[in-house]
C-alpha cells in the first residue's frame, strides 16, 4: 500500500515525464522548421508569444546546430523563423518568451503546458500552414 508521500512523488515524476516529452516534441517541431526557408510558403497562425516560447524552448535544448557542431544562438533562431513564417520580429523576444513560459491558470497555459495535454504532434500547437501570397 502506498502512502500519500510515494502517491505524490509518483505523479511529480509522471509530471515532470510528460513535460520533458513535450518540450521534446516542441524542440523537434522547432527542428524542422528550421530546415524551411521563406520561399516555401509557410505563415503562423498562433500567437507571437507562444512562438517565441517554442522557439526558446528550443533553444535551450541546444539541439539546433550550425554547420560546425556549435549550438545556433536565440537570436538566429528567432531571425529564421520569423523570416520563415512570415512574422515581424518582436522588438524584445527574450521578454516574449518569459512572458510565454510564465503564463498561468487555465486560459492562458504555457505551450509546453498545453502540449502535455495533447495526443498528437505539435504541429497542431505549432500552429504553421501554407502562405498564401
Amino acid at each position: 500500500m502506498e502512502t500519500t508521500a510515494e502517491m505524490k512523488l509518483a505523479a511529480a515524476r509522471e509530471k515532470m515525464a510528460l513535460l520533458r516529452e513535450a518540450r521534446q516534441t516542441v524542440t523537434k517541431e522547432v527542428e524542422r522548421l528550421m530546415e524551411h526557408n521563406e520561399s516555401d510558403g509557410l505563415s503562423w497562425v498562433g500567437t507571437t508569444t507562444d512562438l517565441m516560447e517554442a522557439l526558446y524552448c528550443a533553444f535551450e535544448e541546444q539541439s539546433i546546430t550550425d554547420d560546425c557542431g556549435l549550438p545556433l544562438s536565440f537570436m538566429t533562431i528567432v531571425k529564421h523563423c520569423c523570416v520563415v513564417l512570415h512574422v515581424k520580429m518582436p522588438r524584445n523576444p527574450y521578454n516574449m518568451a518569459k512572458k510565454g513560459k510564465n503564463r498561468k491558470g487555465i486560459k492562458k497555459q504555457s505551450i509546453i503546458s498545453r502540449t502535455t495535454h495533447m495526443p498528437t504532434t505539435m504541429s497542431t500547437h505549432i500552429n504553421y500552414c501554407t502562405y498564401e501570397k
